[in-house]
């Protein structure tokens, strides 16, 4: 059944799935795991301290975190604070990232820790830094620390207002093209997808993927929006097939979201009965070009 009731906007899921599945996991990476309660408390956190910092409803804001539970927390609280997320991989190279930047003129960017020089050329407004190793880093003293934005309460609420209809995302695909290509997203539209073209997926005690990189857009709707939405959890694997097959040996993972290259190494590494073995016995959904 097509499940319109499930058609709201993304704070509204996101409480939803605290209040019903709470101490529930919803994602997971190699060094952290959070659960729906905690999820909503901490990116209720991060909105509220960066409206307190005067971005404004509708402004950009761009992550480029990777594939950790962070991105995925700084991408639903730049949606509670009405503003406009951006995902970025970043293992694109410098060039091409000063122009992503130069395009869309961020009010804030969220970033792992670089050295102060290429933060200073890219200065924003709001610029959050969350060391790549998850250690305490110095960093400059004109940035912000991704986790004392989650683990401090702000001076005021997430606005939690943007409307479903109001562009939420700009999501960039593979490279094909001179310059990378994108499409504007809004909740609805995004969430549709996930009805229309997941929902079978989530069946039973919920999917357990793990998606490739976040930035791409069906990673960022199946994976956070499909999560959300509809429940279960995610695994937020890197690209090394090694760390793949690891994480992909549990009894409850249930599909692969990969790049194409990666997964036909996996597919023909290991041993016979090996995390190899069981990942030939999973459903494999590859949706990248080679």
């Amino acid at each position: 059944m097509f499940r319109t009731r499930l058609l709201r906007p993304v704070p509204m899921l996101l409480t939803q799935r605290a209040l019903q599945s709470g101490a529930a996991i919803a994602f997971e990476d190699r060094l952290r795991t959070v659960d729906y309660r905690t999820l909503e408390a901490r990116t209720a956190r991060m909105a509220g301290h960066l409206v307190a910092a005067g971005l404004r409803a509708g402004d950009c804001v761009v992550i480029c975190l990777g594939n950790r539970v962070e991105s995925i927390e700084a991408t639903i609280a730049v949606t509670r604070a009405g503003c406009l997320g951006i995902p970025l991989s970043p293992n694109r190279g410098d060039d091409e990232f000063h122009w992503l930047i130069a395009q869309h003129r961020p009010s804030a960017l969220f970033v792992t820790s670089l050295s102060e020089g290429p933060l200073r050329a890219q200065r924003t407004p709001v610029t959050v830094v969350l060391p790549e190793d998850g250690s305490t880093t110095s960093i400059p003293g004109w940035c912000k620390r991704f986790e004392d934005l989650a683990s401090t309460e702000p001076t005021v609420l997430p606005r939690d207002d943007y409307g479903i209809d109001d562009p939420a995302w700009i999501l960039y695909a593979a490279r094909t093209a001179a310059r990378p290509t994108s499409v504007v997203a809004t909740q609805r539209s995004s969430i549709w997808s996930v009805l229309s073209c997941y929902q079978r997926m989530f069946a039973g005690d919920g999917l357990h993927p793990l998606p490739v990189p976040l930035s791409y857009s069906y990673a960022h709707i199946l994976c956070i929006l499909g999560v959300l939405a509809l429940g279960g959890s995610a695994r937020l694997a890197g690209f090394v097939p090694d760390e793949v097959l690891d994480q992909a040996g549990g009894p409850d993972y249930t599909l692969l979201a990969g790049l194409r290259p990666p997964a036909r190494i996996c597919l023909t590494t290991g041993l016979t009965g090996g995390p190899a073995e069981l990942l030939r016995q999973t459903p494999l959904l590859n949706l990248l070009v080679p």
